[in-house]
């Protein structure tokens, strides 16, 4: 059996979904998919954290996912059904995740999903907490996110651009 993965591509595009929020998760978890299979040494040292490498992955995913909303709210591309998420910058998205305005830039997109949100918020951010490792932990997710964003935008200006090799990555996992 023959896939047409330009057919699929083309059945992904025009995905729509019930909210720009859940567009965005699902975007993620497929740059994710595709970052996995092309760079997995570069998840080493968030695999070393304490803790399962699965919930590591999930809270990349939440801030890949918040970053991406946050660029389509600032861009005006958070249409309700997420058709306009194909045109979210990857590097935008990924600036978002630079400096010490990175949390700001990751919990304005008020994630509205029941199950990412405390996921999200289980990550340690606080400059303030007196555990270091906890502290680098949160820092690492962001790398992370950032890491994966930078290498889909270097290949692709948007998240449309990088929607063939997301089907690529799906397929070849699924």
């Amino acid at each position: 059996m023959d896939i047409d993965l330009d057919e699929l591509a083309r059945q992904a595009a025009e995905s729509r979904f019930s909210s720009a929020w859940d567009g965005c998760v699902m975007w993620a978890a497929g740059l994710i998919s595709w970052h996995l299979a092309h760079h997995l040494d570069t998840w080493a040292p968030l695999s070393a954290q304490p803790g399962n490498t699965q919930t590591h992955i999930h809270q990349v995913n939440a801030v890949i996912a918040s970053a991406l909303h946050a660029t389509a709210i600032a861009g005006q591309l958070d249409a309700p059904d997420g058709a306009g998420l194909l045109h979210v910058p990857l590097g935008q998205a990924a600036d978002a995740l630079l400096g010490d305005d990175a949390l700001d830039n990751v919990t304005k997109a008020s994630p509205p999903d029941p199950y990412l949100e405390p996921l999200l918020h289980s990550i340690p951010w606080s400059r303030h907490r007196r555990r270091r490792a906890t502290r680098r932990h949160g820092q690492l997710v962001i790398e992370q996110a950032r890491t994966v964003l930078t290498a889909h935008a270097e290949q692709g200006h948007t998240v449309g651009h990088r929607l063939r090799a997301v089907v690529e990555a799906n397929y070849a996992v699924g």
